[in-house]
């Protein structure tokens, strides 16, 4: 691999890495919305 290609290479990955970690975080949110006493401070 290329010094120059090496930018993509991990930009690529970290653009990976934040869409997985989205899909997380809203699967995470969805899964815990039918909790009537949850707030910021509880934790379901």
């Amino acid at each position: 691999m290329s010094e120059s290609s090496d930018w993509q290479t991990w930009a690529a990955l970290s653009l990976v890495a934040i869409t997985l970690l989205t899909f997380v975080i809203r699967g995470h949110r969805k899964k815990n919305s039918g909790c009537n006493h949850c707030g910021p401070e509880n934790d379901c």
